[in-house]
């Protein structure tokens, strides 16, 4: 059974509402790719049918979470109807409906620049998340307060101007709304890379944070090719990507973790790219950068060099590198005065 003949099973055997029938016809109806689109451009479900995947993965993790009978009795979700289950994890994301479009991106493989097949985003309804998805649902059929809800804040925050006094009441007063944002905190992995220049103290705040966050593993990007001699080419920088690349994937696909850490040296956005699209298991994507100014950057590495961990020409290419990170779409966080406790305290 394919997933769109799946998720029309279900559907139909469980959403009977007034409208129900007339929304599945949209879907289905050529004004409509939601049985073609992908679940995002770089990440989870990031092929041609990954949302109609990805809308019945967050089915059956939320009947797995609304079986359990702490659930039911702490959280007071005993009754929560198959319809109002079937409803929020199979449309919660119809905002993604017509806004990931085909396109082509370079990525440097082998050293050499090639176009490769991507996806690019363009929304002609800018109407935001989950308040888009309650827009469109309710055009056809009505949604329960706690349906609307649990929709609504599906993402938890889904941008910055969110209130977070609104999120934290809505889980309190609208425990449907937690569950369903439970199954992407609690069976997707969060995969955290941090960037920086050489000397920004990557390293060092990855092993803090294996103390401060839970069920964690941690890769250093240059244990996957250390070398003597070590070699700079086309062959040695694919091979450090594909390992990188099957690490990775097996930390996230083996489900043992809830977070999985990664750093490495990554001046250029298709180099964050090129990991990501290796990387088959679904996973939660934070992206930070470290950068530092220039006098702190020196005195770190003169630290180093005295100390024998790195060799002098270091601090050039260190410096040459640093003004490559302030564009890569990352959390940026300046490090200048802070400790690598405090940078790892504020991740």
């Amino acid at each position: 059974m394919s997933g769109k003949e799946r998720f029309i099973e279900i559907y139909q055997t469980h959403i009977r509402r007034q409208g129900a029938q007339r929304l599945l016809d949209y879907l289905q109806s050529p004004a409509s790719d939601f049985f073609e689109a992908p679940a995002s451009t770089r990440f989870h479900g990031a092929y041609k049918g990954g949302l109609v995947d990805h809308s019945l993965n967050v089915y059956d993790c939320l009947k797995d979470y609304l079986s359990r009978e702490r659930v039911k009795t702490v959280y007071g979700l005993q009754q929560v109807s198959e319809e109002t289950i079937a409803v929020v994890a199979l449309l919660h994301d119809l905002c993604k409906i017509n806004v990931y479009h085909p396109g082509k991106r370079n990525v440097k493989i082998n050293g050499e620049w090639q176009s490769v097949d991507t996806f690019e985003y363009s929304d002609t309804l800018p109407y935001g998340h989950g308040e888009k998805s309650v827009y469109m649902i309710t055009g056809f059929m009505r949604l329960s307060r706690d349906e609307s809800f649990a929709i609504r804040y599906h993402m938890g925050f889904s941008s910055e101007f969110d209130d977070p006094r609104s999120i934290g009441y809505t889980f309190e007063h609208f425990p449907l709304a937690f569950a369903l944002r439970a199954w992407y905190t609690e069976f997707m992995t969060r995969l955290i890379f941090i960037n920086g220049t050489m000397g920004a103290g990557k390293t060092a705040v990855c092993r803090l944070l294996q103390n401060k966050l839970p069920a964690n593993v941690f890769l250093d990007g240059d244990d996957v090719w250390n070398m003597r001699p070590f070699t700079v080419n086309a062959a040695t920088k694919e091979m450090v990507l594909s390992n990188i690349g099957a690490v990775l994937e097996n930390f996230l696909a083996s489900g043992q973790f809830d977070n999985a850490l990664f750093c490495w040296v990554m001046h250029e956005r298709e180099i964050v790219d090129d990991i990501l699209s290796r990387l088959k298991t679904p996973f939660d994507f934070r992206f930070f950068t470290l950068t530092c100014e220039k006098a702190a950057l020196r005195a770190r590495l003169e630290k180093d060099i005295a100390a024998g961990t790195r060799t002098r020409g270091i601090i050039a290419r260190s410096a040459e590198r640093a003004e490559h990170y302030r564009n890569m779409g990352s959390e940026i966080i300046d490090t200048t005065h802070l400790t690598a406790e405090e940078t790892a305290a504020q991740i």
